[in-house]
């Protein structure tokens, strides 16, 4: 079977075809909404600043 001969079985059958997506994507989605999750997660983001020393802090000579 080539390429062709499957595209011309596909366009002649495609009532079947659509129909059988349909009822897939129909049950994947009713399983889906009632399945309840197994699973939580949670995350936390810690941020630091690195910053030079005040040079002005460590000298008071410098200060006018």
């Amino acid at each position: 079977m080539q390429l062709r001969e499957l595209l011309g079985v596909l366009r002649s059958r495609w009532r079947t075809v659509a129909a059988c997506l349909l009822v897939v994507v129909g049950i994947t989605a009713a399983v889906t909404m009632t399945t309840t999750p197994t699973f939580t997660a949670s995350s936390r983001v810690y941020l630091t600043i690195d910053r030079p020393p005040d040079t002005f802090a460590e000298t008071p000579a410098a200060l006018p």
